[in-house]
């Protein structure tokens, strides 16, 4: 299994990443990746309370009660040593679930054009419509 990740920065302390696990002839799964800097106000915190609090910050997302009833969809968080950065990933296993699923958990309803429309595809095609979105890849 392989890996590739791709990534946009939305602001200044807001990075969106694309991690893709694939294999010679197709994709097996991919990650939506949010990272974003813990205010310091909120690094006093323990990584458990930090975890917990964007864990439910995760889950009050619109797409979350859609992909909360999927299967393959796997929602974590995790929590930088040093307390700063906050990753939070929502998980598609494509042996679990097809690409109809994916987008219809995430209300995609026309895939024609889309990212889901390569997935169906050689995983350098899924690579080129990531990059098409604005995400370059991560060496």
């Amino acid at each position: 299994m392989k890996t590739k990740t791709f990534s946009r920065a939305v602001s200044a302390d807001v990075v969106t990443k694309i991690k893709v696990y694939y294999l010679k002839d197709k994709v097996t799964a991919f990650s939506f990746i949010h990272e974003k800097e813990i205010p310091e106000e909120e690094q006093d915190k323990s990584r458990e309370e930090l975890a917990d609090y964007y864990q439910e910050d995760m889950e009050s997302s619109p797409y979350f009660e859609a992909m909360n009833k999927a299967k393959g969809i796997e929602l974590k968080v995790l929590i930088s040593a040093d307390k700063k950065t906050v990753r939070q990933f929502v998980t598609f296993d494509l042996a679990k679930m097809d690409v109809d699923e994916v987008a219809a958990a995430l209300g995609v309803t026309n895939k024609k054009g889309t990212l889901f429309e390569k997935l169906k595809g050689k995983p350098e095609d899924f690579f080129k419509a990531i990059e098409e979105q604005g995400l370059t890849e991560e060496e």
